[in-house]
């Protein structure tokens, strides 16, 4: 999923990225692997396997992940 701003990646919060599984996959168990602020956008994955979770999260595992940011600075400001 590319999870929109201002959704949050948990449970009982509105808006939630989980509000925005389809049915058939919104179960109770489905987890959200990682984590992203709410004011920023990107990919998500999604999955049932807690050791699947881990192992792709877990700092132990030594994963390599990339992460791309794009700065956006207004006309006058500080940095402007």
């Amino acid at each position: 999923m590319n999870k929109p701003k201002n959704c949050q990646c948990q449970r009982g919060v509105t808006p939630s990225v989980f509000d925005r599984v389809p049915a058939p996959y919104a179960t109770d168990d489905l987890k959200c692997f990682g984590r992203l602020d709410q004011d920023t956008t990107g990919i998500l994955l999604f999955g049932t396997d807690g050791g699947l979770q881990s192992l792709l999260t877990a700092p132990s595992s030594k994963i390599w992940k990339t992460y791309t940011a794009r700065i956006v600075r207004s006309e006058g400001g500080e940095n402007g």
